[in-house]
């Protein structure tokens, strides 16, 4: 799945790294808030974001496309600039 039911394309993993923001477009987590925005880390290779249990890696939450869609969250354009 690239995009959501409006034709949004979820975030690629392939495209993200330190410092890229997403916005969490899933009600699914309990440690986020739907429509909130987080900042890529990268730890020991992993991309995961700050959530309300410490960090949430998201490399495991990507699809098993070429791409790596990451189904619940959207990429937004602006970089934190860290």
């Amino acid at each position: 799945m690239t995009h959501d039911k409006q034709g949004r394309p979820w975030a690629k993993l392939s495209e993200l790294k330190a410092g890229d923001v997403l916005r969490v477009a899933s009600n699914r987590f309990t440690c986020m808030t739907q429509g909130e925005r987080k900042v890529v880390e990268v730890i020991a290779g992993e991309c995961c974001v700050r959530c309300s249990h410490g960090m949430h890696y998201i490399n495991n939450l990507a699809d098993d496309s070429r791409w790596g869609h990451l189904i619940g969250f959207y990429r937004e354009n602006e970089h934190a600039g860290f």
